[in-house]
């Protein structure tokens, strides 16, 4: 060790501040030569007296001076940061350069799990803290919020930790996972913008290493990543999630079971609720609650692993938007306990039958409504022009009945109504221009709104329906009601149907094997496919006589069956109220309000100001971090109240968590002797806080000196 000790200043431009202790000096000298001396009898004898006192005097202002000339040279010094190296028992090596360090915490809501009062995120902080409060002056920091998608909070390096302390107090859980490949891509950039800036770089990861983050797949591929990372910079990882029982259930999902709610028609209401704890939870009790009104309760017994299912019955008897809230018991992740769903209920379940050709769409309609008083489904018939001049977002569902063909307009409009959550229904016919369907809406065209490709008519001879056991929710109602007749209705004619999107399925087919009926969800709303047509006027005029295609629409199963396909259809039709963490909320106004001016209120109720400008009729927003209930509001009480329910995404509620024995070849600190405690241990010592305290005292000791020699001087 050297037995001498070597000053350096992290800021030594900051010493030409000592300048100013030549000012007290200074001012003393032109003090003296601001008076002309003038002999005057009548001072003789007072300058006699002075003169015996002046050798004293003269040693009180020279120390009064030295003082304050010392102050100003000591908030110099301190302002330079001085530093010191070598000295025995301080420093045992001479000053490293300063380092940069890249957090990176990990702030998806599996972070929030709470234990013995304190959350996974709050430790993920308190270590991050410690570092930067025990960094070196000069020490650079950046920080990078591991989240769906990632953040750079702070991007420049930053010498200032008081201000990476505050961002790091700042962060909170982003109620959704975390994308650690995209994460890292931002600190490479990090480290791309800094190169050759710094000599020791660092990456410091702080995370529960939850699978749902560190599982390796072909969407998160990060290993690669982290592989060149390592072999660039030093990389640290700290493992916050206390590896313990975690004892975690969620509320997965709530649903209505019909997706179209009508005013006083009673609805099911399914809550199902998973258990991710490693033991058995039994009589775990699950609540609902409509508009903040207790429906009642119900306890159910959680496997390891498993999940259950609580059944409610609500009657809604008011239209309009209305909230349904499902709840558990509080337990260490409570951000997932709660669910929400909002359920648009309506005096009736509005449908548009749409005909190519005149009684094309007309036993429909009268299928759903057969009787002159309106019920639960009011069916309205239109011919093909009802596409572009109707507004399609007023209906549930819309029946397309033996239309020849759409132009590219109202591929696109129908495109969008099914996207926010409509339900669509091809009903095939004679006038069916295949190659035109699947050149507009097939699953080669522009829209994909067609869950399969159209091709030949079938003619060869009669045929009947399989319901392939019932297993598709469509037909599921008519298990154990063979003699409604659905097995037994005759069809001469049908289009084929073929190469059928992979997320589609089947739900009735023929006899031979060939599809009937296909459905398929399309963005937000759902698409159905009939391969045969529901009227006996469609007919095929190749022959003699002409035959029908089908006597569908005379069996008993018609009308069943075609209740059934609406309230499958419109089973989505809520989606557009009902969204996850961080995605998009939206809602159409009606025509006719241009200038609209409301109001959003988040969970949180802090409101935030709407304005709709011009001929604006959809409105968006994307700030949903927080899961809740968001009220749309306008300040016209004709457009009605919106409602959107916000939840997470319980993919992160399994706190299962990635071994970190596993990860050792990606954070091998044994390899790399400057750790960050190391280099922290082994800085230099800063003196700036001994010149601050010599400082004060110097402050105090002039004060009192020159309190003390004014009045020896009276």
């Amino acid at each position: 060790m050297p037995l001498f000790a070597l000053w350096s200043f992290a800021s030594p431009w900051l010493l030409l501040w000592g300048a100013t202790a030549a000012l007290p000096v200074l001012i003393h000298l032109w003090n003296r030569r601001r008076y002309l001396e003038t002999p005057w009898a009548a001072t003789q004898f007072l300058l006699a007296a002075i003169r015996r006192h002046q050798r004293r005097i003269q040693i009180e202002q020279w120390l009064l001076l030295a003082i304050r000339a010392s102050i100003l040279l000591l908030l110099a010094i301190a302002l330079a940061e001085p530093l010191i190296s070598g000295l025995p028992g301080v420093s045992g090596r001479m000053r490293q350069p300063p380092a940069y360090t890249i957090l990176v915490i990990d702030t998806s809501y599996s972070m929030a799990y709470e234990q013995a009062g304190t959350t996974r995120l709050s430790e993920a902080r308190s270590q991050a803290a410690k570092l930067v409060e025990d960094a070196a002056p000069g020490d650079a920091f950046s920080l990078v919020r591991l989240a769906d998608p990632p953040e750079t909070i702070v991007g420049e390096p930053s010498v200032s930790h008081t201000a990476v302390l505050d961002e790091l107090n700042r962060l909170g859980i982003t109620n959704r996972g975390a994308d650690l490949a995209a994460a890292l891509e931002h600190v490479e950039r990090l480290l791309d913008a800094a190169e050759g800036r710094f000599e020791n770089q660092r990456v410091h990861i702080f995370s529960d290493l939850g699978k749902t983050t560190w599982s390796d797949t072909s969407s998160n591929n990060w290993r690669s990543k982290l592989t060149a990372l390592s072999q660039r910079v030093t990389c640290q990882l700290s493992d916050v999630g206390k590896r313990v029982d975690s004892d975690n259930a969620a509320v997965t999902r709530i649903a209505a079971a019909s997706g179209s709610v009508n005013v006083g028609v009673p609805v099911s209401v399914e809550v199902e609720v998973a258990n991710f704890a490693s033991h058995q939870q039994r009589r775990a009790r699950v609540e609902l609650s409509a508009d903040e009104q207790r429906v009642g309760e119900q306890f159910v017994d959680l496997e390891i692993g498993g999940r259950a299912t609580a059944s409610f019955s609500v009657t809604f008897n008011v239209a309009g938007d209305h909230v349904l809230r499902a709840s558990l018991g509080d337990d260490g992740l409570k951000v997932d306990n709660e669910r929400w769903l909002s359920v648009p209920v309506r005096d009736a379940t509005r449908v548009l039958c749409i005909q190519g050709r005149p009684h094309a769409a007309e036993y429909i309609a009268l299928a759903l409504q057969p009787g002159s008083e309106p019920g639960g489904l009011l069916p309205e018939v239109a011919s093909e022009h009802a596409i572009l001049e109707r507004t399609l977002a007023e209906y549930d569902c819309i029946f397309l009945c033996n239309v020849a063909r759409f132009t590219p307009d109202e591929a696109a409009r129908l495109q969008q109504y099914v996207e926010r959550g409509g339900g669509l229904v091809f009903v095939l016919g004679d006038l069916v221009r295949a190659e035109l369907y699947n050149e507009q809406m097939g699953p080669e065209s522009a829209t994909k709104l067609l869950p399969a490709r159209l091709n030949e008519m079938v003619s060869d001879g009669r045929h009947t329906f399989n319901p392939l056991e019932y297993r598709h929710p469509l037909t599921l109602p008519f298990r154990g009601h063979e003699r409604a007749g659905l097995l037994t209705v005759p069809v001469w004619r049908y289009i084929r149907l073929d190469q059928v999107k992979a997320i589609a399925s089947v739900a009735l087919a023929f006899d031979n094997g060939d599809p009937a009926i296909i459905a398929a969800e399309a963005g937000q709303g759902k698409v159905l496919l009939v391969a045969t047509a529901a009227s006996p006027d469609t007919v095929d005029q190749a022959t003699e006589p002409p035959t029908p295609w089908t006597a569908l629409a005379s069996w008993p199963s018609f009308p069943p069956l075609m209740h059934e396909i609406v309230r499958f259809a419109a089973s989505n039709r809520g989606a557009q109220r009902n969204v996850l963490v961080g995605d998009l909320l939206t809602s159409r106004l009606p025509s006719g309000f241009a200038n609209a001016t409301g109001t959003l209120t988040p969970p949180d109720d802090n409101p935030l100001p709407i304005r709709l400008a011009g001929d604006e009729q959809v409105w968006t927003y994307g700030q949903t971090g927080q899961p809740g209930i968001y009220r749309l509001a306008f300040d016209d009480e004709a457009i009605p109240q919106a409602l959107f329910a916000v939840n997470v995404n319980t993919v992160e509620s399994d706190l299962e968590a990635t071994s970190a024995e596993g990860l050792t070849s990606f954070f091998n600190e044994a390899e790399r002797p400057n750790t960050a405690a190391q280099a922290f241990a082994e800085r230099d010592v800063p003196l700036f806080r001994l010149a601050l305290g010599g400082l004060l005292v110097l402050l105090v000791v002039e004060t009192f000196l020159a309190c003390h020699f004014g009045r020896a001087a009276r």
